[in-house]
């Protein structure tokens, strides 16, 4: 026992007994080296009595058999089904395997080769995938565009954006709006969005311009009512006590484009 199995065999014909071969797999005994003998050593046989000896043909090695392309559940029972022990089974997130489908199969952290002949011993890990990760969509309205585009990618999402637009509320290059919109809870409208997916952002462009009316000649309570309609703030000075009544000069002159809300200045005589 423990002999080599080409020894073992020779010591047995000088003995005068008749060796028999039995090859078997063995965990501990290395390839070609004998595990036992039947009859057992010391034992008092015949002389040219059969000796069975059987010899280590090493660790046993199974196929690996394919599992990416099965679901979790067949790559389970195909690994039970060469022989390996029962493999061990997780789960996680996936954008491009489907719910159900297996990830990533490995022996000690190393992926598996189908084909390959692996330990009979050896426990495969198999990761399921759960499907693309849903994710909680945040609240950009009125955000500078930078830190929208932070929110979306802490999030797990993208950005996408629309034609910009004017607005008389929302600073220029914030957020107008969003779409899909940003999650609620409880609410049953909200819109499920998953890793990897966009939002589409609509900006300001800041106040709309409009044109600076003509106010020459008009008296000061006209040019402010004017100025007043047409979303700009008017800002009055008046020369000689203002002894005419009448605007003679405005800056910016009329005609001019500026944005909603800026100031007109002009001169009263």
């Amino acid at each position: 026992v423990a002999e080599p199995a080409e020894a073992a065999l020779a010591i047995l014909g000088e003995a005068g007994f008749s060796p028999r071969v039995d090859q078997r797999f063995d965990d501990d005994v290395p390839v070609d080296t004998v595990i036992s003998t039947d009859p057992e050593p010391l034992t008092q046989v015949k002389r040219g009595a059969t000796v069975t000896v059987y010899v280590s043909l090493g660790v046993e090695m199974l196929p690996m058999p394919e599992l990416l392309s099965l679901t979790a559940a067949e790559a389970a029972e195909a690994v039970l089904a060469e022989g390996f022990p029962e493999p061990t089974l997780s789960e996680d997130w996936s954008e491009t395997v489907p719910e159900g489908g297996v990830i990533s199969a490995t022996v000690e952290g190393a992926p598996v080769m189908a084909g390959e002949p692996y330990d009979h011993r050896s426990v495969v890990e198999i990761v399921a995938s759960r499907g693309r990760e849903p994710v909680t969509i945040p609240e950009l309205v009125g955000l500078p565009r930078d830190e929208a585009e932070t929110s979306l990618e802490e999030a797990g999402l993208a950005a996408q954006f629309g034609q910009a637009e004017y607005s008389e509320s929302v600073p220029e290059g914030a957020v107008i709006r969003q779409s899909p919109p940003a999650h609620v809870e409880g609410s049953p409208d909200n819109i499920q969005l998953y890793r990897g997916d966009t939002v589409t952002l609509v900006l300001s462009l800041g106040m709309p311009y409009v044109e600076v009316p003509d106010i020459f000649g008009k008296t000061p309570a006209q040019a402010e009512q004017i100025l007043r309609d047409a979303g700009l703030v008017p800002d009055a000075d008046y020369w000689f006590g203002g002894v005419l009544n009448t605007v003679r000069f405005q800056d910016p002159q009329a005609g001019e484009a500026v944005r909603r809300g800026s100031t007109v200045a002009f001169t009263v005589l």
